[in-house]
Parts: structure tokens; sequence; C-alpha cells
């Protein structure tokens, strides 16, 4: 070292012998020697030396089997040695995350790594940003690349998820028409109502509707500029409220919040500033998804952001995720536990859904549904979602087929095609609303037994005709409707309840000018002033 410099280089050198018995072999020893160059401050340097020297030592475990039988062990080392050296000793702790990127075969990641002592806050930030995905992803990073590996040999083969089956039109119950039985299954929904959980997923900007804000906070109406946040919580302590008088109880209905990084600080901010909208401390539960490594080839190989060399390109994992989280905190447990038996999956913007709320619960009570689609009238041809039946063998299962698949699964089993029925003008297949009602014993099996991995799929742009080459990087993905096609594994109950469109359905999905064009071509506006006309037109 230098007088003038005020840190020096320490090289640890350690030379091993092991010693490994073989009871064919007889006993005979191993020389390994490892070494780790890193600076210390001369302010410090006894301490600082012995913390490397035992940083070392902790690097350099592995089982004595592994030392003989892996030809990779010595580039491990190298790799191990090269990334633990790259940090400073004294704010370690990533040891098990930069080995656990090694041993994925992610070494690629640090190819652009600076010099130590440069940018080392950069190198923490990366190695967090791993451990955080590594942590809420169930298994881990290992379990997502495994995951990954198995859904892109599939998709570069050409697997057709629906190979084999036959789609049928599935039995529902018509609630198209308000008439006693209607009226009847509301009471019955309206007596259980207070044993019901809500879920909403809560992820989106307002940006592409024109609104700059989360979703949630788009005003319903003009009149009294009540966000949809607020118009939700009212219409769910209304159904409280009404519940206990008629049972002459005191329970809580719990409500479940999905966010994402977009709208996890507004959504909080929104209910701190509001009082929950009048719901109690604890009663909302805000659970945020997270994201996972995008992926840019059929090895299941992670990649960097272009612009950023300690950033992990990540990528959404689809609203799926809302089963993962909500397995993770075990609120189904819970729920059952104090008496809460159905769960009922909802979307951020239609303002309607409640008017399905109490006739949906009334027919998985009648029908006794584990599974509850409630479904809208679907034209032939609309891309929306159709709840099908499917049946290969004695294999069956009800549940959503997005429409870009229910053509070609038609065509394939030797059906016309998505057409309409000649009696009734419509898709005999009702449209799905990704509004759904679960009974909770059921839904806790699927839960204990996925963990809330539910239905990966994987859809990557290929560059070239092998199917060797990906155009972009993609991502394992999971939506939360097919948790139906899981149902099937416990032999559950799965059905639909079929209601009048706009009484039930009426989205803000499109901004003003998107809807204003919509009617030329055939097409509902979906945008704010049909989602508070349709509020008042089909009031309740």
């Amino acid at each position: 070292s230098r007088d003038d410099q005020p840190r020096f280089e320490v090289l640890v050198a350690l030379e091993t012998l092991f010693i490994l018995h073989q009871p064919h072999k007889g006993v005979r020893g191993c020389i390994f020697s490892v070494g780790l160059v890193f600076e210390v401050d001369k302010t410090h340097p006894v301490d600082q030396i012995r913390v490397g020297f035992e940083r070392l030592l902790n690097l350099r475990k592995l089982d004595r089997h592994q030392l003989t039988s892996d030809p990779n062990t010595n580039e491990r080392f190298k790799i191990l040695q090269k990334l633990e050296n790259n940090l400073l000793v004294k704010d370690g702790g990533f040891d098990e995350t930069i080995k656990l990127l090694v041993d994925l075969g992610q070494k690629h990641l640090f190819a652009k790594w600076d010099k130590p002592g440069v940018r080392d806050e950069d190198k923490k930030r990366f190695l967090n940003q791993v451990d955080i995905m590594n942590s809420m992803y169930p298994g881990g990073l290992k379990a997502y690349q495994q995951n990954a590996r198995t859904l892109l040999e599939g998709s570069k083969k050409g697997v057709n998820p629906f190979e084999g089956f036959s789609p049928e039109v599935p039995q529902g119950i018509q609630l198209t028409t308000m008439d006693e039985n209607y009226i009847a299954l509301e009471q019955a929904g309206l007596k259980q109502a207070n044993k019901l959980a809500f879920v909403i997923v809560a992820g989106g900007l307002g940006e592409r509707l024109g609104y700059d804000g989360i979703k949630i906070a788009i005003p319903q109406d003009l009149v009294t500029m009540t966000t949809y946040l607020e118009r939700y919580i009212k219409s769910i302590l209304a159904l409280q409220a009404a519940s206990n008088r008629l049972n002459k109880e005191h329970r809580r209905i719990p409500f479940v919040i999905m966010t994402s990084d977009d709208t996890h600080e507004l959504t909080v901010e929104l209910l701190a500033e509001n009082r929950n909208f009048g719901m109690e401390e604890g009663q909302i539960v805000v659970v945020k998804q997270g994201a996972v490594p995008a992926i840019v080839n059929n090895n299941g190989d992670f990649v960097l952001e272009d612009l950023d060399p300690y950033e992990l390109q990540a990528k959404p994992h689809g609203h799926g995720d809302v089963h993962m989280l909500i397995a993770a905190e075990n609120l189904v447990g819970k729920w059952l536990d104090e008496g809460i038996t159905h769960t009922i999956f909802i979307q951020d913007t239609n303002g309607q859904v409640f008017n399905a709320v109490l006739a949906g619960l009334g027919v998985s009570l009648n029908e006794k549904f584990d599974f509850n689609f409630l479904t809208v009238p679907r034209e032939a041809g609309e891309k929306a979602g159709a709840i099908t039946k499917l049946i290969r063998g004695d294999e069956e299962m009800i549940c959503n087929v997005e429409y870009n698949q229910l053509e070609p699964l038609m065509k394939a089993s030797g059906k016309a095609g998505d057409v309409a029925d000649p009696e009734t003008g419509k898709s005999p297949y009702p449209g799905n609303l990704n509004v759904f009602i679960v009974e909770n014993t059921a839904y806790k099996k699927i839960l204990d037994q996925t963990q809330g991995i539910i239905a990966e799929f994987v859809n990557p742009k290929y560059a070239d005709a092998a199917k060797t080459t990906f155009a972009s990087p993609t991502r394992l993905e999971t939506m939360m409707q097919d948790l139906a096609k899981v149902m099937a594994t416990i032999k559950a109950r799965v059905g639909f309840t079929n209601f009048d469109k706009r009484d039930v359905f009426s989205p803000v999905k499109n901004n003003l000018e998107t809807g204003a064009k919509n009617p030329k071509s055939g097409n509902y506006p979906d945008a704010m002033p049909t989602g508070e006309a349709d509020f008042y037109k089909y009031f309740r």
C-alpha cells in the first residue's frame, strides 16, 4: 500500500485438505485452494480482514460429494469469488442471493458490473430486487425458472392446452328476467351476505381512459363525484348492515384490494384520507402484487434492463396473483374460522356488479356450486371469453376459453365454429365477466394444493421459425378466473349464473374518443358516460 492512499488490498488464501471416505476406494485426500481479494480501510484493518476471512469460509462451504462429482465446481467457485470480491466486505448479506443466481446459470447478469467500489449501492439495489422476487414466488426463483422451462418447452413443441378436448355448452342458471325466482334468490343471498368476503383487483392506472390517477379513484358519477372505490365500499357496508339486521348478528364483511407498484401508495392514501370510507380498522386488507423476471430464451434466462445493468427486467405476473397473495396471508383459513363461507371476486370499474351479487350468491347456495361464474349473454364472435364445458374421455371441466381460442377449438372438434344459436341469435356460450363466487372450503383446498399459483401459461413471440429466439422478453402469466380449471382437480361443482348484460355489466374500459367511435362499428361505448348512465338506468 501507499501512504497517500486510505485503502489497500488484502489477499486471503485458504488451502484446505478435504478428507474423503469412499467405501470402495478407502480414504483419500484432495487439496483445494481458493482466495479472495478485497479492499480494506486503514482505520480498521483487523476487523475488516477478519470479516472478509469469515465470509470466505462461509462462501466455500461445499458438499464433499459435489467436490468430486460436479465438473462445474471450479467454474462456480471462480464466479463466486469474483462477485464477492466486487462487494464491500462491511456490507455483506448477499452471499445466498449471489449463489442462487449463479446456480440458476445467470452469471451473465453480472457481466457489466463496475469494478469494486464503483456503484456498490446499485449492486445492492439489484440484489435486493432479486431477493424480493425470490421471496414472493412460492418455491422462489428456482421454481419460477423450472416452471418457465417446462411451459416454454411445451410452447416450442406447439402443445395445445386444449388438445383432445371437445367443447360443450355448460349447464347453468338463467336470471335474465327479474321475476319471483330472481327475487327469492336475492333474499337467500342477502341472508348469507354477511358471511361473504369481497376481493377486487385494482392494479391499473386511468391514463388509458384519460384519467390522471388510479382507476378505482375515477368518479362513477359527476353529480356526487363518488369514486368507484367509495361506491364499492358503501355497497358492501349496505349489504353488511341489511344482512346483519336479517340475521340479528354483528359480522364484518372482509374486503381485499390487490394493488400493484403503480397503484399501491395512491390506494393506501385514498383510503387513509377518507377513513376507509366508513369501514372499520382491519376490515380492509391491501395486498400488493409483485413482478416476476422477464425471460429471454427457452432456457429460462433472466435479462437486465437495457439502460441499467443493475436492474432486472420485470413484468407483471397477471391478476391471478391475487390467489397467491391470499394464500400467503392465509386469509381463507382465517375467514373460515370466522364463519365466512364464500368469496366474490370483482373488477375495478364495473359499478353494476352489485346488482348481481345477491342473486349470484343465492344460486351458489341453491345449486351447491363451489365455483359460480357470473356471466352475461355473448354475441357470436364477440371478443370476450366464453364459459365452456370441456370433455376429454372421463375428464371434464368448466372454465373460461378466450375468444381467440374458442373458434379453433370448436372447429377441431368438428363443430361449425363460434356461431349464433338460431333460436336466440346469441352465442350459446355465456360471456365471461371475470366476476365469480367461490365456496371457501373448496377454495382453501386449492390454495393448500397450489400455494396460489393458478394455471400459469407463457406466450412468447418468436423471432425465428425454429422457435429458439424471442422477439422480445416474455414471462409466465396467470389469470384469476382460471381458478376454475384447477377446481376440476378436486371434482368441485362449477357452474354459471347468466344475467341481463347491462343490468350487471357496464365497465369503464375505453376513453371518451374510443367510446364515441364504438357505436359506429356496432360496439358499446363502455366509457365513463355510459358507466354513469347505466348506473342510473339500472339502479336498484
